[in-house]
């Protein structure tokens, strides 16, 4: 029974990373990372002969782990050129000559206008790393900006618009919008881009990334985050968030996360996940959080000023929540 069920997880595993490829949200090469994980096949078989009297599929567990290592890549082995680890007599390994990478830059800026009431940031990156973070004296000059900050590429330049539309509702002023595209660009894939953003607290604010492989750090510790929306086949995110006085949402879809949530104590937490039990990971029983139905709900959630709603579906990882006095 057992045996029956590590393999079919293992067959299970297999179709998503390769579903992740074919669609283009995780690199091909994240097989090399598979191949340098390969002394872990040592541990299964070792683990296996160890406990062979409780049949325990050591092999098929090590499959798994190098599987989930390879997507992960905590150390960074997928992204080493393999071919250049080769053994000679000396034991001496051979040195590997890279290639710097060539990044553009410009700068990206969102006039703050009297009409202004909101504000809406959206990234499609193959690969993309986003930094944003609220910062009351955000300008130009003497020139009041919504948002200012850097984009970076290396390869193909993403297009970049920025637009105003009516509010939603007669009377409820305009919303800015920046788009940040590189999909459907030739080369695109092989691209990295990097956002480094200042945000006017000031302004209500939706991101949208939807990215293959996402590094964020988004500080809205001192903003007005209203949704966060993330998309991408390995996501690794921080989100901190303060006292906004208004409703938040945090949703994540990911393959493979790693998402580290740090909210105010004063703040309404509730959390929904959506993924195999066993292999994504949480501490909210940790940090006070009650299981109610398919929600993890802090105690004050009802009466709170501030709620943050968080959705996540993941087929791995691990999430952790701090819950602080900023």
């Amino acid at each position: 029974m057992i045996n029956r069920v590590v393999t079919g997880v293992v067959v299970i595993a297999v179709g998503i990373i390769l579903l992740m490829n074919t669609t283009g949200k995780l690199p091909w090469d994240v097989w090399e990372g598979v191949l340098a994980y390969w002394p872990v096949i040592l541990i299964g078989l070792g683990i296996q002969i160890l406990f062979s009297r409780w049949k325990v599929p050591g092999l098929a567990l090590a499959i798994i782990a190098m599987l989930v290592l390879a997507v992960l890549d905590p150390f960074g082995l997928g992204r080493q050129p393999l071919r250049h680890y080769r053994f000679n007599p000396r034991m001496v390994p051979r040195r590997i000559i890279t290639v710097p990478t060539e990044f553009h830059e410009k700068t990206v800026e969102v006039p703050l206008t009297p009409s202004l009431t909101a504000l809406s940031i959206s990234a499609d990156f193959p690969v993309c790393e986003f930094g944003l973070r609220g910062d009351p004296e955000v300008s130009s000059g003497e020139t009041s900006l919504a948002l200012q900050g850097t984009l970076r590429w290396s390869g193909v330049e993403p297009r970049t618009e920025v637009s105003t539309s009516p509010g939603g509702s007669p009377g409820s002023g305009e919303t800015a919008a920046l788009v940040m595209d590189a999909g459907g660009s030739a080369g695109a894939n092989s691209a990295k881009y990097r956002c480094d953003f200042r945000l006017n607290p000031s302004i209500p604010t939706t991101i949208t990334i939807d990215s293959g492989v996402v590094t964020a750090d988004i500080d809205g510790s001192k903003a007005a985050l209203d949704r966060v929306e993330i998309d991408g086949g390995v996501v690794e995110l921080k989100v901190k968030y303060g006292l906004s006085g208004r409703p938040q949402t945090l949703w994540v879809d990911a393959g493979v996360v790693s998402l580290e949530v740090t909210v105010d104590k004063e703040c309404g937490l509730k959390i929904q996940v959506s993924g195999p039990p066993l292999v994504v990971r949480n501490n909210f029983s940790q940090v006070g959080l009650v299981k109610e139905g398919d929600y993890w709900v802090s105690p004050n959630y009802s009466k709170a000023r501030t709620k943050l709603d968080v959705t996540v579906s993941a087929g791995a990882g691990n999430i952790t929540v701090h819950r602080i006095s900023w």
